[in-house]
């Protein structure tokens, strides 16, 4: 069922750690934003839900830079940490690599542009 109190809300930059976990478990999480600003060049992710918080799924949601319990889950949709290196024009796809130990994905602006030719700009090959 969705979790009316935390769908569709923005909660950039604030913390959820105090909040009963209650209000959270076994709830679906549609549409909303819980980014966090990383500063310095060290990409990190932050702890910003209940310790005990279990059973979430996170719908179209902003998880950039937040640190999802291994409890919880969310679906393709959701905007996860992504960091553009200015040195290589590369972007790198980091799907909470500390979770699931899956490899980053390394894409060159030609390859980006292959897999979503709207990314495609004036100059493109």
């Amino acid at each position: 069922m969705i979790n009316e109190k935390y769908s569709f809300k923005d909660f950039t930059d604030k913390s959820l750690k105090n909040i009963d976990s209650e209000e959270l478990n076994d709830s679906l999480i549609v549409g909303s934003c819980f980014a966090q600003e990383v500063l310095g060049d060290t990409p990190m992710l932050i702890d910003i839900f209940p310790s005990d918080m279990t059973g979430v799924h996170f719908e179209r949601c902003n998880l950039i830079n937040v640190f999802i319990p291994k409890t919880c889950t969310y679906d393709s949709d959701c905007s996860i940490h992504k960091e553009l290196s200015s040195d290589t024009g590369i972007i790198n796809v980091n799907k909470d690599n500390f979770l699931n130990n899956k490899k980053a994905i390394n894409l060159t602006r030609a390859e980006l542009i292959a897999v979503n030719p709207l990314q495609k700009k004036k100059g493109d090959i």
